[in-house]
């Protein structure tokens, strides 16, 4: 399959129409649905993929139990991997897409042939064979989100007119095994790579670094991934109505330490980081960017739920991260002995045995590392301010016994200033994770500076 640019940006102006000559819809179960037909992809005006199917051939099961209504879902169980719902589309010029994983809505009233339907995609593939062999991988996607990171390569473009101008538009990242290229277009961005790697994993991890310098959410509308003599079309369906919502973006883009040359050293480094964390501990990135988009999400609603989201983000990135590393290296002795002198002083008490039971779970929760004493724990190594474990105690204690607070208040304010030092703790936690050392930007209130320098230190095992 040939991908044109003009291809590319009809995905990117939400205007993309693939005529099929062909498209099956099916269920590999007992009593799934088989349906079969002509039609279209096309892009609602928001992005996302949807298909007019014009069905000439149909095996729906008749309903087995009494109809609450005339419309019927399928899959009925979204959560049976066994009733999933595939298609497989055959166009104009001869490709093959397929997709899987979405809802079909059926109105028993208008299931007679043909019929009319349409329904939504995740994503259409294409799997097919690269136009020319060589050794290195390759992995292309664009998104409409803008980025904020350091840029240190400069492009010439030459207007309709043949004027020539230049930009410092690229980010070019180089790795043993691979080349990362992240280029800002007009209203798109472009990601490129070469190299050996796996390209599901990359994109996790380019759209982490770039997602959390920025403070978006990278979408990627097209992915193409060629390996080997393979090559891979994905269109995704993505919404372009959250591509300019932004949250928090605590790396800065342009920063200079001696305020003569810019660096861009720190930002690459944290996106080697990144990647390093993925090959030795996949499950804490995993935990990161989990918790991440979800305070991203958070940001983009009510406060009331940011601050909750937020709350409670940082205590997950403690319990997934921080405190299992603590249990194993960071054990008091003295306590130990002491819990285990004191339950054998219990031992010896003439009570019931129940309540002697009860003694020793509370004795023994002594030594349990709780999200508060893991805080205790990080400030004690220098890798936070107390100003930071105070915060999130105040603002967790609020989300969990709300009050209603009059507007302009100094409570009010004294609130907001909680919440931005939270988010700065957050970002801490993130960066320790990832070993990361260099700037970052400050949003507590009462801070001297915008900008801090950090210095990463080991405190996970």
């Amino acid at each position: 399959m040939y991908i044109s640019n003009e291809f590319i940006k009809s995905i990117r102006n939400a205007e993309l129409e693939i005529h099929c000559l062909n498209i099956k819809v099916w269920q590999d179960c007992d009593g799934g649905i088989a349906l079969e037909g002509h039609g279209k992809i096309r892009q609602n005006k928001y992005g996302l993929l949807y298909v007019e199917l014009v069905c000439t051939q149909f095996e729906v099961p008749r309903p087995t139990g009494p109809m609450q209504s005339f419309s019927r879902r399928f899959p009925s169980d979204s959560t049976n991997l066994e009733t999933l719902v595939h298609a497989e589309f055959s166009t104009l010029s001869g490709d093959r897409f397929t997709s899987e994983g979405f809802t079909l809505i059926l109105n028993e009233l208008s299931i007679h042939s043909p019929f009319v339907v349409e329904f939504l995609l995740p994503y259409i593939q294409h799997d097919g064979l690269r136009e020319s062999a060589t050794d290195e991988d390759l992995l292309y996607y664009e998104f409409r989100e803008k980025i904020d990171i350091p840029k240190n390569h400069m492009n010439k473009s030459e207007s309709t007119k043949g004027y020539e101008s230049s930009s410092w538009d690229e980010s070019r990242i180089d790795n043993v095994l691979y080349n990362l290229m992240l280029r800002t277009e007009k209203d798109h961005t472009v990601a490129k790579v070469k190299g050996t790697f796996c390209g599901d994993s990359l994109i996790k991890c380019i759209n982490f670094y770039v997602g959390f310098s920025s403070g978006r959410v990278p979408r990627p509308y097209i992915e193409i991934h060629s390996v080997g003599e393979s090559k891979i079309t994905r269109i995704n369906s993505a919404s372009n109505l959250d591509c300019q919502k932004r949250s928090s973006n605590p790396i800065p883009e342009i920063f200079s330490s001696n305020r003569k040359s810019t660096e861009t050293e720190y930002s690459y480094m944290l996106f080697k980081n990144i990647y390093n964390l993925h090959c030795n501990s996949p499950d804490k990135l995993d935990a990161i960017i989990s918790q991440w988009e979800r305070v991203w999400s958070g940001f983009s609603s009510t406060s009331a739920i940011s601050e909750l989201v937020l709350s409670v983000a940082i205590e997950g990135v403690l319990n997934d991260i921080f405190i299992p590393s603590f249990k194993v290296f960071e054990k008091d002795e003295k306590l130990e002995s002491d819990i285990a002198l004191i339950k054998k002083s219990l031992d010896g008490l003439d009570i019931d045995s129940n309540y002697k039971g009860r003694l020793k779970g509370s004795v023994s929760y002594w030594k349990t590392i709780t999200a508060s004493k893991s805080l205790d724990i990080l400030v004690n190594k220098g890798v936070i301010d107390k100003k930071y474990k105070k915060a999130w105690v105040e603002l967790r204690n609020e989300c969990a016994h709300p009050k209603s607070i009059a507007p302009n208040s100094a409570k009010e304010k004294e609130k907001l200033n909680n919440l931005l030092k939270c988010l700065d703790l957050f970002h801490r936690l993130v960066l320790n994770t990832v070993e990361y050392s260099g700037p970052v930007n400050i949003f507590g209130e009462d801070d001297e500076s915008e900008i801090e320098i950090i210095n990463h230190i080991s405190v996970l095992k």
